[in-house]
């Protein structure tokens, strides 16, 4: 997995991976696994506007 992150928030996952001793695979794994979804399957935290615009694009 490739992800492009702001630096703060890399240094932030690299903070975690140190306190827990646990490879980063591990911590985003367990992030994810832990995430609290409401009713749509979205991150409770997650902003109502920020859902992805969708293209009206003919096949």
């Amino acid at each position: 997995m490739f992800a492009e992150v702001e630096p703060a928030t890399k240094a932030r996952l690299d903070d975690i991976v140190a306190a827990t001793g646990a490879p980063k695979w591990a911590v985003i794994e367990a992030l994810i696994e832990h995430a609290e979804l409401d009713a749509a399957g979205r991150p409770v935290w997650w902003p109502q506007s920020a859902q992805q615009e969708v293209l009206d694009v003919s096949a």
